[in-house]
């Protein structure tokens, strides 16, 4: 192609809202340069880790402040302390955070090198050859053989199946593990598998642009916020001592400069002077202060997040046995984000039950099949792992898994009664399931596990799905085998909410339809009311079971119109605007006027663990919305099951109105019974459920009864918030439809904000995200969706959080522990500071045990008058004696490295300080050893001959050693009494005074063995070294 032709082509046929592809042209597609087939989800490589991770971890705020707070500590002129400090603990969560990003990459890397190294077939030159699928281009042909795992958007040229079919499965984008039908055009099916006109295909594909647009999630960052307002507190202080600097400086400071000269940078002009001292001083605060925001706590907080991400991988009570999979966290931040959520959006289907369906029971022309009934009493015997099911060992083709007890249909099937017939033939021929010979043995693969399990119901009782083709459906009933000529095929989706077939067997056209109960009976021809009334009450039996519903139709269709109906339906299946409109007005024509054969009852069991879970979420003030696609029996069955609605509840509000009116008055007519219930509190004990209300019942019907209502007259009607009041709410499709209606979502909210628990039954996708968005918009509140299927999609992308396996305790526990956590972090540093304040004072006492006590003042005080989320949780933490012996534990353990560390550094490396404290107590000691010596009786008797002595006599006499306590020390040697001491002193000073005569004089001994002395010595006696 010339070059100018090229770009014509590029700017004319090649738009940017699509892109045409030529097969087996790798130069022609290589021109616009589309995106390989490799693939990386890494983020880093070995040279570009340190560079990108350091980059990544300084956006945080916590990590850029310290980062600057370092480069302030490395200028000489405003630091006043060593970097160190800041270096070390910076350096370790850097690290730590490198280490766990490095094991993350490695791990997506690893991951990458599996994808990209699988081995595909490509065809080259007319011949297949072996690449790896990270060679593959766009516009290549490759062949892939059964169970292959498919890496890219590919379109279906051929396949060996017949009628070029094939199916696939596409868990992985979507989770859902049931098969999807593909097949290709007529005309590429002829190619076969010939490798050389594979080679030769040369057709283009002109295809949609890939889309690009990434949702983004918004994380919680509570503490980062928390950060920032101490970081602006601590500038604000800098500045008020930056100001306050600048103006002593140039008022008083100038004038000192003799005693407190200025630095050299400093300019001698008094103001700019001042001036740049007050800038210097700003940092050097700001350097000082750096311990209002705590690094250590930072650190332990990341220390924290990495080992808790492990304790949940870790954790025995998520592990689920069957699959063998452990929980695993994918961000280190998890643990503490699963504590903000206030709101969960569940689907139930997979999700709250087990997405595994068994056919439980049915209604036939209006009669029920399915329950055991005794047959002296009339009652209901329940099944049980003992009772016997039905033998079908009569039949080839039976499943041994397959169970079901009431004889009675299996006997209406064998005397091969019609409408019997006719259900599960419908059963047999209405769905999109696919059939397979595995090792001889028939398997079924469907879109849903419903199909699947109709089918395998009807297979059961003799009418057996044996293969489809484009063109027809083969069944075996009663081992005589059926083969219908398929016309038609009117597929499911979440707004019709039915499928239909359309077939011809011996010259006769019928259409067999399955749908919703209520987008059935719409369609019902006018008359069979009894079989209406009576199949209707079957519906609400199981419905009110818990079991999922689906009406059975038919009609017989004329010749005549079918072939016009078809035409017309041609025409609109090749229109290329409002083509899905065209096509569901020309089904509503042909599903009219259907006769009603039966009713299906599916059972679809709970998950494990599913009750404790939801009360536990319930109990940790968690709001809980259910959305589901069942019929609003169903539903409220399933919120009884799984506790999301109780008998203890105060009302269980149902908004099922169809017009806009309607509605309204329902919700306001909600709204007042429940500003009645907070304005009377019952004197009964809390959780008297008064009833059942729809919004057409008069309020008195929910005041009457035994229950004493109490008027408060201090509550004023006020705009209503959250409140933990017992009511819950369940929401039909239609009329959730007007609830978010822009002049409705204020009510709406108002009502729905006062529940415990929120079901909405018969929503679409749609409105599946459109609840999560208001919820989001109105409360802005962290949120957690779960879902197990693509109908899920819109309002997994609406929240913060996409999936968490709901079978654990959780967060109820993880608010006790973080109050437990931060009590016994204030309790062991208020221990440090205590083992470091070397002088009590009252002061003293008051800031550091008052500081105690204002945490646990300051936390209720925050919960209980503020409001706060964490209400109650330190209190019951408290009352345990768990709480108390973990927190004595932990002051031990915290306290005792230190001490180790202090000891060790004071031995090893003591300073000047601790080297002065340390020579005077070793004299403190060595002085009183000296003076450990017993007193004998001797010394007890002298003592009255000294004080004789003292009062006679004219020099300094012996009060002040006998007040300071020397004396009444315990003499070690009997020798050493105060008369012999007074004779050496004596001694001592007469011939320290030579020349001067000194008189002396004892007196004898009397008997009781005193002494006294004319005159005591002249001499210091605090210089006796005794």
């Amino acid at each position: 192609m010339p070059p100018a032709d090229l770009l014509d082509y590029l700017h004319g046929r090649h738009g940017d809202n699509q892109r045409r592809i030529h097969a087996n042209d790798r130069v022609f597609n290589s021109q616009f340069r589309y995106a390989s087939n490799y693939i990386k989800t890494s983020k880093y490589s070995v040279l570009t880790f340190l560079p990108l991770n350091l980059f990544e971890q300084f956006q945080r705020l916590a990590n850029f402040y310290f980062l600057c707070l370092l480069v302030l500590q490395l200028i000489p002129a405003i630091s006043s302390l060593t970097p160190v400090t800041t270096a070390l603990p910076l350096i370790g969560v850097l690290g730590l955070t490198a280490i766990k990003d490095a094991y993350d990459d490695i791990q997506r890397h690893i991951s990458d090198s599996q994808v990209n190294n699988r081995k595909s077939r490509v065809v080259r030159k007319g011949k297949l050859s072996n690449e790896k699928w990270s060679a593959v281009q766009v516009g290549d042909i490759i062949r892939m053989d059964n169970n292959s795992f498919i890496a890219a958007d590919v379109l279906l040229l051929t396949s060996s199946e017949p009628n070029g079919l094939c199916y696939i499965e596409t868990s992985e984008l979507d989770g859902e593990t049931n098969l999807k039908c593909r097949q290709c055009l007529v005309e590429t099916a002829e190619i076969g598998q010939d490798d050389a006109l594979l080679g030769e295909f040369d057709g283009e594909i002109l295809c949609e642009t890939p889309q690009q647009s990434v949702e983004q999630v918004r994380w919680g960052a509570d503490m980062e916020r928390q950060i920032l307002f101490i970081v602006f507190f601590l500038l604000s202080m800098c500045l008020f001592c930056m100001v306050a600097c600048g103006i002593w400086e140039s008022l008083v400071g100038q004038y000192f400069q003799t005693f407190l000269p200025w630095d050299t940078l400093v300019p001698s002009e008094p103001l700019g002077g001042a001036t740049i001292i007050a800038l210097l001083v700003f940092f050097s605060y700001a350097i000082v202060l750096n311990t209002v925001v705590p690094i250590s706590l930072y650190v332990s907080v990341e220390v924290i997040r990495f080992v808790q991400s492990f304790l949940i991988n870790w954790d025995d009570q998520m592990y689920y046995e069957k699959t063998g999979t452990n929980a695993k966290a994918r961000t280190t931040t998890l643990n503490e984000e699963l504590g903000q959520i206030e709101y969960i959006f569940s689907d139930k289907t997979g999700t709250l039950t087990q997405n595994i369906m068994t056919f439980n029971k049915c209604s036939i022309t209006g009669r029920s099949f399915g329950d055991l009934i005794d047959q002296r009493t009339g009652d209901i015997i329940e099944i049980t792992e003992d009772t016997e099911p039905i033998d079908f060992s009569f039949n080839l083709n039976f499943e041994p898994e397959f169970k079901f007890y009431d004889h009675h249909l299996l006997e209406a099937v064998k005397r091969r009664d019609n409408d019997a017939f006719s259900f599960f033939r419908l059963l047999a021929l209405c769905h999109t399931v696919m059939s397979e010979n595995r090792e001889g043995r028939l398997e079924y693969q469907a879109q849903s596990p419903d199909e699947a399990a109709l089918v395998s119901a009807a297979r059961n009782f003799g009418f057996v799905f044996i293969e489809r083709a484009p063109n027809s459906i083969t069944i075996e009933v009663m081992g005589v085998k059926e083969v219908y000529e398929l016309l038609c095929i009117l597929d499911f989706n979440n707004v019709r909410k039915r499928m239909s077939v359309i077939l011809r067997k011996d010259g006769k056209l019928r259409l067999y339809c399955k749908g919703a109960d209520n987008v059935i009976y719409e369609r019902l021809k006018s008359g069979m009311d009894d079989i209406k009334n009576k199949t209707q009450e079957h519906l609400n039996k199981f419905a009110g079971e818990g079991l999922r519903t689906l009406c059975l139709a038919s009609r017989d269709l004329d010749e005549e119109f079918f072939n016009n109906w078809k035409q017309r339906h041609q025409e609109a299946a090749l229109a290329l605007d409002g083509r899905d409109e065209r096509l569901d007005a020309i089904y509503e024509e042909i599903e009219t006027d259907m006769e009603l054969i039966g009713v299906t009852a599916i059972e679809d069991k709970l998950q494990d663990g599913v009750p404790q879970t939801i009360a536990n979420l319930i109990l940790a003030g968690i709001k809980i919305w259910v959305l589901t696609g069942d019929k609003q029996e169903t539903a409220i069955n399933i919120g009884y099951s799984c506790q999301l609605l109780t008998d203890e509840m105060v009302d269980v509000f149902i908004v099922d109105a169809s017009s806009y009116d309607e509605v309204h008055q329902q919700l306001l007519k909600f709204r007042d019974n429940i500003k009645i219930v907070h304005t009377f509190q019952p004197r009964s004990p809390a959780g008297v459920q008064l009833g059942t209300s729809n919004g057409r019942v008069d309020a008195s019907n929910h005041s009457t009864g035994t229950t004493e209502l109490e008027y408060n007259r201090g509550v004023e009607e006020a705009p209503i918030e959250e409140s933990t009041a017992g009511f819950a709410i369940v929401i039909n499709g239609h009329s959730l439809v007007h609830c978010l209606h822009p002049q409705m979502e204020r009510l709406f909210l108002e009502v729905v904000m006062q529940c415990k628990s929120i079901i909405c039954c018969r929503v679409t996708p749609l409105q599946k995200a459109l609840v999560v968005e208001l919820i989001k918009k109105s409360r802005q509140a962290v949120t957690l969706a779960v879902g197990d299927g693509a109908n899920d999609v819109s309002m997994i992308k609406g929240t913060y959080f996409d999936a968490v396996s709901l079978g654990g305790h959780g967060l109820s526990d993880y608010m006790l522990f973080c109050s437990a956590t931060a009590a016994m972090l204030v309790i062991v540093n208020t221990a440090q500071i205590a083992l470091d304040t070397s002088y009590w004072t009252v002061f003293n006492h008051i800031m550091i045990w008052g500081s105690l006590a204002f945490y646990f003042i300051a936390d209720n005080f925050y919960n209980y008058v503020i409001g706060g989320v964490y209400v109650g949780s330190l209190t019951k933490a408290m009352s345990e004696a768990d709480f108390w012996f973990t927190s004595v534990l932990v002051v031990i353990i915290s306290i005792m490295p230190v001490l180790a560390w202090r000891f060790y550094f004071v031995d090893v490396f003591p300073t000047l300080s601790d080297r002065v404290r340390l020579k005077q107590r070793m004299a403190q000691v060595r002085s009183r050893q000296s003076q450990d010596v017993l007193r004998t009786p001797s010394a007890r008797r002298a003592r009255r001959s000294i004080r004789s002595g003292y009062a006679f006599a004219h020099q300094e006499g012996f009060g002040r050693l006998i007040t300071s306590g020397k004396i009444m020390r315990k003499l070690p040697n009997p020798e050493f009494n105060i008369p012999n001491i007074i004779n050496k002193l004596n001694m001592t000073s007469g011939s320290s005074n030579a020349g001067h005569k000194n008189h002396t004089s004892t007196a004898p001994h009397s008997q009781d063995g005193s002494s006294s002395g004319t005159r005591a010595p002249m001499q210091d006696l605090d210089t006796i070294n005794l």
